[in-house]
């Protein structure tokens, strides 16, 4: 095979991962921020529905594009946040360690115990970062343990309930279609 060939194959692939992981950033801000679905993804008591999306880096054909994806989303999407760029950057930062966590969990050990064990640690993950800094510390709201259990349950619900359920959808469908494992 020739050098340019290969060169232009891995250009090829390279874009691939850019569109896969600008499609999820995509659906990431739309599902944050399109009414009716932005009246619950602000605030002490959400469900950030768009969390959902963090569990596609348990998936071997998605994996870091999708955690690439839910970053840049949720930079986007909290553009829209009422907490300002604190939010921005402390909600991008979570998502970016909770898709991690995600991805890092699943890439070795596969099966739904293990999505759903990766779905609550990212969930308690995020819970405490904007329970507690975005909602207590910037917010000002009183009560942080309040607010990281209101966080908590919304995310529970978002990622490892409605994420797994999704993901694991995905991930059936992707290996009828591609034959794969």
């Amino acid at each position: 095979m020739s050098e340019g060939y290969q060169s232009l194959s891995l250009g090829v692939h390279q874009l691939k991962l850019g569109v896969r992981s600008l499609i999820i950033a995509v659906l990431y801000v739309v599902l944050t921020i399109t009414p009716p679905l932005n009246a619950i993804s602000y605030g002490p008591i959400q469900v950030r529905v768009s969390d959902a999306l963090l569990m596609l880096a348990s998936i071997e054909y998605f994996g870091l594009e999708a955690v690439v994806g839910v970053t840049i989303g949720c930079a986007i999407a909290n553009l829209a946040s009422m907490y300002g760029p604190p939010d921005i950057i402390v909600g991008t930062i979570a998502n970016l360690i909770a898709a991690s966590a995600i991805y890092f969990m699943t890439k070795k050990y596969k099966g739904i115990v293990m999505r759903i064990a990766s779905g609550i640690i990212a969930s308690i993950i995020i819970a405490v970062l904007i329970g507690y800094i975005i909602l207590h510390i910037v917010a000002g709201i009183p009560g942080p343990f309040i607010l990281i259990a209101s966080v908590l349950v919304g995310e529970i619900i978002a990622i490892v309930i409605v994420g797994t359920v999704v993901s694991t959808a995905v991930e059936r469908r992707l290996r009828h279609r591609l034959q794969i494992g």
